[in-house]
């Protein structure tokens, strides 16, 4: 099999005449170096994963929903390094589907177009506000970047209106007793607590059309926080992770570390699947 792969990508231009998305050069270089940093410090965090992933847990999910169709789109918000969604397609065409992928974020690695794509992705690097696609999607899928897109109900709705007719929408968030998820809530932004599956699916249901119904589902697995030559590293990259976009203090640092290293040689990842879909 020709093992060589075609990617199309896209820097959207940003409205000089729309004040919200006017930046300049050097804030674009700050937040390219910001997510950068933010990558490399998920890549430090999926190896204190371990093998358990949710992976297949949303890929089944989301494949009962699609009514027996061998080739769907797929619109990945959030899609980082490609390093979910490669996983995501190969689910998918195990299970006898074609995923056409369009990935979008704001900084996309040159990591990504390197990925051994089964099927070559579309990559778009734009932020979520800037990302305006003429075509919807037999499948929205948001994993883990909710947090990044500005206000819940600005974004779900932005989310919901992306989708093609009988189109599937998939969240992904931390649960309630997440280590991510006490980290963001009682240390890092306090005044600001990361959505939680409750808050998601009430602000869905004054948005979704009303043939739609949400379900949940419900992934937990380890996360091991020592064994690692640079411990240091993972502290700070747990931390990373967890703060999302918030501007974290020293002090609120030094508290989320001394938290951590309570914590022994493990502790639980909860996330929480939110798949909404027409009734069937």
């Amino acid at each position: 099999m020709d093992t060589r792969r075609v990617y199309a990508a896209s820097r959207l231009t940003r409205r000089e005449n729309h004040a919200s998305v006017r930046t300049t050069p050097q804030q674009v270089q700050y937040e390219d170096r910001n997510r950068t940093h933010l990558i490399d410090s998920l890549k430090i965090l999926r190896s204190a994963f371990g093998a358990i992933s949710e992976t297949p847990m949303l890929v089944d999910v989301i494949h009962a929903r699609l009514k027996g169709r061998n080739r769907v789109s797929m619109l990945d918000v959030g899609i980082a390094d490609g390093s979910s969604a490669i996983k995501v397609m190969a689910a998918f065409a195990d299970r006898g589907v074609r995923l056409d992928l369009t990935g979008v974020d704001p900084h996309i690695p040159a990591t990504a177009y390197s990925q051994d794509w089964i099927y070559s992705p579309k990559l778009m690097v734009a932020s979520f506000d800037e990302f305006e696609p003429r075509c919807r999607y037999d499948v929205v899928n948001a994993t883990q970047s909710l947090y990044y897109l500005g206000k819940l109900d600005t974004a779900l709705r932005k989310l919901v209106s992306l989708l093609s007719r009988d189109g599937v929408l998939a969240i992904t968030i931390w649960d309630d007793g997440c280590i991510l998820k006490i980290l963001h809530d009682r240390y890092l932004s306090p005044r600001d607590p990361a959505p939680g599956p409750k808050d998601i699916a009430n602000a869905l249901s004054g948005i979704l059309p009303p043939t739609y119904t949400t379900q949940t589902y419900y992934f937990e697995g380890p996360i091991a926080l020592n064994g690692f030559t640079d411990e240091g590293r993972l502290e700070e990259s747990v931390i990373d992770i967890a703060r999302r976009s918030a501007h974290v203090s020293n002090r609120a640092r030094m508290l989320a570390y001394t938290y951590i290293r309570s914590l022994g040689p493990t502790s639980v990842r909860r996330n929480t699947i939110i798949v909404a879909s027409p009734s069937c």
